[in-house]
């Protein structure tokens, strides 16, 4: 299991990294095009909002995975025994039931993209919104082996 989230959360890492690179170059030959050869592409800007979009969903459970994620970690810190525990539960439940949500939401928006084409490209929208489920799907699975590890470090006594 620990071989499948380390192959999972690297993938997810580097496509965060290539459509990062991806949209900072395409939306940096759009500047070029429209101010140096005066022809703006019609097609760049949409493009580069739909890496934007998956590039803030693959990255949720990318941060989560790393501890990335902004938190308020002074009530862990001042807690100790099942009270701390109790909170890493909690924490742990509230983010996975927010990753199934996400999921489910997705898998309705990715049904409903299916009979709408971008204005632009003319992609099926589909595409973009594939990225949600699987996204949601990730956070739980992250939010689940980051609070075992967790619970883990604690009971061992290593926090």
């Amino acid at each position: 299991m620990l071989k499948f989230e380390n192959a999972l959360y690297n993938i997810l890492k580097y496509c965060c990294g290539i459509l990062i690179l991806a949209m900072t170059l395409l939306i940096f030959w759009q500047v070029v095009c429209r101010y140096m050869m005066n022809n703006s592409l019609t097609w760049s800007e949409e493009l580069g909002r739909y890496f934007f979009v998956w590039i803030t969903f693959i990255g949720l459970p990318v941060a989560l995975k790393y501890g990335a994620h902004v938190s308020i970690d002074l009530l862990l810190k001042k807690t100790h025994g099942r009270f701390h525990l109790a909170i890493l539960t909690i924490n742990a439940a509230v983010t996975a039931v927010l990753g199934i949500l996400i999921c489910w939401s997705g898998v309705r928006l990715f049904f409903v993209g299916i009979g709408q084409i971008s204005s632009a490209m003319q992609l099926p929208m589909q595409y973009v919104y594939a990225v949600i489920p699987f996204s949601g799907l990730a956070l739980c699975f992250f939010a689940v082996t980051v609070f075992i590890e967790e619970r883990r470090k604690f009971l061992a006594g290593d926090k």
